[in-house]
């Protein structure tokens, strides 16, 4: 086909397509079950096709949008804060890593030569409520009422449970979950007033279906997935046009997650396509955005239909039980602060 004559391709996709009208016409048409349940599933598999690529025709401009990045020092939420300076969005980065952070900053600077990138850095501890208020009165006086908020700061211990430190535990619930919370609560209000506005949680698979070693994160992520579907819930009982995004995925090369065996079917997905399906699902207003996609219908179904003995198998079987079992995340002293990799 690739070496066919142009002239000869056209006419055989011609006889293709007229032989495919004749079958379904023969097979009763639009009046068969059958033929429609075809036709519902190819538009909803191009539907697939257009969004996983950021294709879809109805998207929105981030450009002079104010856009509240957390765990931007580092890994994903680096990655994140470049392209979107390359957008034209106005940035409030922060991290509980000042140098990092700082790195980044230089980075944007150094890399967005079409214009000048509006950046403003702040650190922040997302597990004590006063720095994140203090924060959000910083971004504020930057660059007004917030536009998007992405919600990206993580750690992770990855041991059993009976082996994790109790302090640390409470500051994965803290900071994976709870911090989102706060964080929103100090930036809804404008929005609704504005009646606009996008709220991102980067989430987990682990928050769908848990992993040995991640007892506390995969509860943590479970937490933040259920929030944001309460809360996209209750903004659309109350018709505010503000847009919840959950971002559920697998492991990520950003280093946070060294260690891990993802198994033979899927690998560490590749954190410029997952900056990339990120920033699509925002301006596309997805609502629940899994990567790679294929794996929320695997959880979903095999659960529901059936059960967890297949499902804990299947588990078993496509990723493994002891993925987590050589985890040793980033090598530094500033890792379990910094931007997720599985997120």
């Amino acid at each position: 086909v690739l070496f066919m004559d142009q002239s000869k391709f056209v006419t055989k996709m011609k006889l293709f397509f007229a032989s495919l009208i004749n079958k379904f016409y023969e097979n009763g048409g639009f009046k068969s079950k059958r033929n429609l349940l075809f036709i519902l599933c190819s538009f909803w598999a191009y539907y697939v096709f257009l969004r996983e690529r950021g294709a879809l025709p109805f998207k929105k401009s981030l450009s002079g949008k104010h856009v509240y990045l957390t765990g931007a020092g580092s890994g994903l939420g680096r990655h994140m804060a470049l392209k979107l300076a390359k957008m034209g969005a106005k940035l409030t980065l922060s991290d509980i890593n000042e140098q990092g952070l700082l790195e980044t900053e230089s980075l944007i600077k150094k890399e967005v030569t079409s214009h000048t990138p509006q950046v403003a850095c702040t650190k922040l501890d997302v597990s004590h409520r006063e720095d994140i208020k203090r924060s959000a009165e910083f971004a504020r006086s930057k660059f007004g009422d917030v536009d998007v908020i992405i919600n990206n700061a993580g750690i992770v211990q990855g041991r059993r449970l009976m082996d994790c430190s109790e302090d640390l535990m409470s500051k994965v619930l803290v900071v994976n979950m709870e911090s989102h919370l706060w964080i929103i609560r100090e930036f809804l209000p404008a929005m609704i007033r504005k009646n606009s506005g996008s709220i991102v949680s980067i989430a987990s698979m682990a928050g769908i279906g848990g992993q040995p070693f991640m007892t506390d994160y995969s509860a943590s992520k479970a937490g933040a997935i259920g929030m944001m579907d309460a809360l996209r819930l209750e903004l659309k009982r109350e018709n505010h046009n503000v847009r919840c995004t959950t971002i559920c995925p697998f492991y990520i090369n950003t280093g946070m997650f060294d260690g891990v065996d993802t198994g033979s079917l899927y690998g560490f997905l590749d954190q410029d396509r997952v900056v990339d399906r990120i920033i699509s699902s925002i301006r596309q207003e997805e609502e629940v955005v899994c990567l790679p996609w294929s794996m929320g219908p695997i959880c979903f179904l095999t659960k529901g239909i059936f059960g967890t003995g297949i499902a804990d198998y299947m588990v078993k079987l496509v990723i493994g039980w002891d993925t987590m079992a050589n985890f040793r995340g980033r090598q530094d002293k500033n890792a379990i602060f910094q931007a997720k990799g599985k997120q």
